[in-house]
């Protein structure tokens, strides 16, 4: 299948929600970076912190690459859907997504961020921290293959869905800890992150499954004619529909080579 720009590509199905849904995520993970740019100031008073005000600072090493792997998935997935949904190089964005969400979850299992332990222990998050990147892995290699099957879609997204509502009940039993501290700044970034984090997942979700892409895999027109040549007819005929679906052929070749296909049954 080769690099070429889809042409008469269809529109994306279910864009009347991914859409909103996608910039919601996108509006609302910009607003909860705000926390990795001011922090509250701390005296010490008399033997005893004092809280100060708001202080604003730049992110250091490690905030700013968490920084980076919270706002990046959710940029490339609004570029994609917005402006390259129809270009078939672009498919390439889709497991970068899923690997900067796994990455994202490794790195919070390293640095221990993005963790409550009000309700349940630090090692239920870990351990579905560790998940999280399995999961974006399967979510990888079966974007390489092609959007054909969707359980990986369902399995992947269910996970981190799962944590995120975990830790949307730690979050919500730790609000009176912040207010009581007055720690107002992290009453608004949380939320924001949480609800962020959830529509990126259900966007995620959504398009994987109402959405194909295929296989991100350039192979010459020999290559192609061999693998063509070890196919069933069923999946010969599976794949053309792919070829004409992405605008990669037109509806003259597809009912030419459709021809070709059915006169070997």
């Amino acid at each position: 299948m080769g690099n070429t720009l889809i042409k008469n590509s269809k529109s994306l199905k279910c864009g009347s929600i991914i859409k909103p849904l996608s910039t919601l995520a996108f509006v609302c993970t910009a607003l909860s970076c705000i926390a990795y740019f001011f922090y509250y100031d701390y005296d010490y008073v008399n033997g005893e912190y004092v809280r100060g005000g708001l202080t604003f600072a730049f992110p250091n090493f490690i905030s700013l690459i968490s920084l980076l792997l919270t706002i990046a998935p959710v940029v490339l997935f609004i570029l994609y859907i917005f402006k390259f949904h129809n270009k078939l190089k672009a498919t390439v964005l889709v497991p970068i997504i899923f690997g900067l969400l796994g990455l994202n979850a490794v790195f919070n299992v390293l640095f221990g961020y993005d963790y409550f332990a009000f309700i349940l222990p630090y090692e239920i998050y870990r351990i579905l921290g560790l998940v999280m990147p399995v999961c974006s892995i399967i979510a990888i290699i079966s974007a390489f293959k092609g959007f054909s099957k969707k359980t990986f879609i369902i399995i992947s997204m269910s996970v981190f869905l799962l944590y995120r509502t975990l830790y949307l009940l730690e979050a919500f039993v730790g609000m009176q800890n912040f207010i009581e501290n007055a720690r107002y700044l992290y009453v608004f970034t949380i939320p924001m992150e949480i609800i962020g984090k959830f529509a990126l997942y259900v966007s995620l979700l959504l398009f994987g499954l109402k959405n194909r892409i295929p296989a991100i895999r350039a192979m010459s027109p020999e290559q192609e004619k061999k693998n063509s040549e070890k196919m069933s007819p069923e999946q010969a005929l599976r794949q053309l529909n792919d070829k004409l679906e992405f605008g990669m052929i037109t509806e003259e070749e597809y009912q030419t080579q459709r021809a070709e296909i059915i006169s070997k049954l």
